[in-house]
């Protein structure tokens, strides 16, 4: 795998537009998970590498040269990967010969140096249109959009799975060189820029012609970069002992891991790793060493993989192990990140039963997702998932075949990087081997867009392992358990699916004669799952990399026995129901019930004395002109966590608000623009202050109470 840094410089204004914007600005510049402008994102430009080396294929064509378009044709599937055409039965092909469609290149955000400052980059640009007639502006469009200003120069990292001076290399090389503009308005001269990887000398020109000599004896390969076999790979064949590994993975940048398909609108992450990304993962390792190693290990019985979870941010060393957390854990609705939580503020009804008359009526309960920390010290944190941090971004699509026009306009919405932790288990020897090839190459890439990072694995400490918790009869499920296929039934039927499911595991199938005590009782929520394939394999439906949907019970379903069971380890590694192919059916055990929330890197604000009293006489000014009619408790504590982690994500989640539905929208418009000039005047005061403000409404919700 090759690193290639890169510099792009641009020559007239960027103006990639996000097609979000506020009250003043119409679009804004893109950021990325740290507040810097992207003048382009790695999307496009792979898409912009694409239509130069298409261009060429064409130039050849209209040339006659049928032979030498053809081997365009055979290096654009083996660089960039397919562009997802189906064929008669629906299904995406497979490239030319029988080899599959992957992507060999990937590219990072281009982001400016450290220590430049916005205000060195970004320019507000000011535009309308003409009128034909009277030579003068057209009414109502005016359009002020956010720019990067000409003259900047950004670094970003270009990654070839490809030895140096190859066919494929010299593709990349051009294809990325040769890219003349970026971001929107290309066409009336927006982006210009020159991109220059570092220690390439040759002009675009020089590798293009040295691209046409070596192509005409090109043929591509079944895989590149390949390593040699040293292993006996017979040992593996056979069932053998079976080891966990820890494995832990620090992204380099956001992660889109969708857990439903979408047609339109927003494509939406969840904030887990698979299991059946983690198993891809891994087996795509082994593959490179040896396809009959991968093969054998995946034949294994008791190969499974854990979901990866979000458990901290990439530079911390120390990291507590994640659980995903029960359908039964509730927590207040007015608890601020960080704080810790009294008796009244959590309550998780498979440890103990719960009464809801014992809930202040100043601060309900509500059922909560996301997942639980267990710290070394035996302390559970809960990091919600409404405060895993989140990154959107939008890319538009030229030439695309699936719609009318030929353009489309994705939207997408990814995890920030993230520390994240898993469990896996598999054959002795090949965790052996798998450790060696990540000791040598740690680095591998996750989700939608390949996402690098680096992937570490070591074998799990006792307490740390997925049977090791605080509640030994009561199990968590982690990833979707397989139903049986046919229509759902009401939540009670649900429960007595899931009981009936475990009660012929214990019978008939994989936990037979490990001496599983009876069911107690449990908490589910079934639902439905897709998964991507493409490789074509499976019951594919729709637009040809979508298997079948499966009836499922949800993550975050909790079973209790009547006691613990005596054989937990080998239940866990063998899982509850099938579908192990695609990483359903593992489990975990209850960590205990969580004593605080986790806020992940939270600034300590220190208020000066005259910030201080002005802050205060705003709100109290603020909480007087609107008392009547001010968002409630919980609505303006959401804004307050957001200013906590970032203004930039408070703005924007102000922004959603008034968006949504007209009855949000009358909640928030009589205080919107003071709140938001609140953030903008005092951004080191606003979080205090948003607490204040908060604080002021429950007290007046508790002297207006009968």
């Amino acid at each position: 795998m090759q690193v290639l840094h890169f510099t792009l410089t641009l020559h007239s204004d960027a103006i990639p537009g996000t097609g979000r914007g506020g009250d003043i600005v119409n679009s804004r510049v893109p950021r990325s998970p740290a507040g810097e402008p992207l003048p382009t994102t790695p999307e496009q430009l792979v898409g912009l590498m694409r239509e130069g080396l298409r261009f060429q294929q064409q130039r050849c064509f209209q040339q006659s040269q049928a032979e030498r378009a053809r081997k365009f044709g055979e290096l654009l599937d083996v660089v960039l990967g397919g562009r997802g055409r189906l064929d008669r039965d629906g299904f995406e092909p497979r490239g030319r010969s029988g080899r599959e469609r992957l992507c060999r290149v990937l590219l990072s955000d281009v982001i400016p140096p450290s220590g430049t400052t916005k205000r060195d980059l970004l320019n507000i640009v000011a535009r309308t249109a003409v009128d034909d007639m009277t030579g003068g502006a057209r009414d109502r469009t005016l359009r002020v959009e956010e720019t990067i200003t000409v003259g900047a120069q950004l670094r970003g990292t270009l990654l070839v799975d490809a030895e140096e001076g190859s066919v494929e290399d010299l593709a990349c090389r051009f294809a990325l060189t040769s890219i003349r503009a970026v971001g929107g308005n290309r066409t009336r001269g927006g982006g210009r820029c020159t991109i220059a990887v570092d220690g390439e000398t040759r002009s675009p020109g020089e590798l293009l012609a040295t691209l046409l000599k070596r192509i005409e004896n090109w043929e591509p390969s079944t895989g590149m970069g390949r390593a040699s076999v040293t292993s006996d790979v017979d040992r593996h064949s056979s069932p053998e002992p079976t080891v966990v590994l820890q494995l832990v993975f620090r992204a380099e940048g956001p992660i889109c891991c969708p857990e439903t398909p979408v047609g339109t609108g927003p494509v939406r992450s969840g904030f887990e790793i698979p299991a059946s990304a983690v198993q891809g993962m891994v087996l795509t390792r082994l593959n490179r060493r040896h396809s009959p190693l991968a093969d054998a290990v995946f034949a294994h019985p008791r190969f499974r993989a854990w979901p990866m979870l979000p458990c901290g941010f990439p530079e911390e060393s120390e990291l507590p192990v994640p659980v995903r957390v029960s359908l039964s854990h509730r927590v207040a609705k007015l608890a601020v990140d960080g704080e810790k939580l009294g008796p009244n503020e959590v309550a998780d009804e498979a440890i103990a039963p719960f009464d809801w008359k014992e809930t202040p009526d100043a601060n309900p309960l509500k059922a909560t997702g996301g997942v639980l920390l267990r710290m070394d010290n035996g302390e559970v944190a809960l990091w919600k998932a409404s405060s895993i941090p989140r990154y959107l971004s939008a890319h538009g699509v030229l030439f695309d075949e699936f719609t009318e026009t030929g353009r489309n306009l994705f939207q997408m919405e990814r995890i920030a990087p993230l520390a994240w932790m898993g469990f896996l288990c598999l054959p002795s020897s090949a965790a052996a081997v798998l450790q060696d090839l990540l000791a040598a190459d740690p680095r591998v890439f996750v989700g939608r867009g390949k996402t690098p990072g680096r992937l570490t694995v070591r074998e799990a400490a006792p307490q740390h392992v997925p049977w090791s918790g605080a509640h030994e009869d009561l199990l968590i499920v982690q990833s979707p358990v397989l139903l049986p296929d046919h229509a759902c039934g009401s939540e009670a039927a649900a429960q007595d699916e899931l009981k009936t499911l475990v009660e012929r595991e214990c019978r008939e199938g994989k936990w037979a004669g490990l001496d599983v005590p009876e069911v107690d009782s449990v908490w589910v929520v079934t639902g439905t799952r897709f998964g991507w394939n493409r490789h074509g394999h499976g019951e594919m439906t729709g637009r040809g990399q979508r298997v079948k949907a499966a009836r499922v019970v949800q993550p975050g379903a909790v079973i209790r026995f009547r006691s613990p069971p005596p054989r937990l380890a080998e239940m866990l590694q063998l899982g509850l129901g099938g579908g192990r192919e695609r990483g359903f059916g593992s489990l975990h055990v209850h960590p205990g019930k969580a004593s605080r929330l986790y806020a992940g890197r939270r600034e300590v604000r220190r208020l000066e004395p005259t910030g201080l009293q002005t802050v205060t006489r705003l709100v109290l000014q603020l909480w007087r002109k609107h008392r009547n009619h001010l968002p409630s408790p919980s609505q303006i504590r959401a804004v307050q966590n957001r200013v906590e982690r970032s203004l930039s994500e408070a703005r924007e989640y102000l922004d959603h608000q008034i968006r949504r539905t007209s009855r949000i929208w009358s909640v928030w418009e009589p205080v919107h623009q003071e709140i938001r000039a609140l953030m903008e005047n005092f951004p080191d005061q606003a979080a205090d202050a948003l607490k204040l403000l908060a604080d002021l409404c429950i007290a007046d919700q508790k002297e207006s109470a009968p």
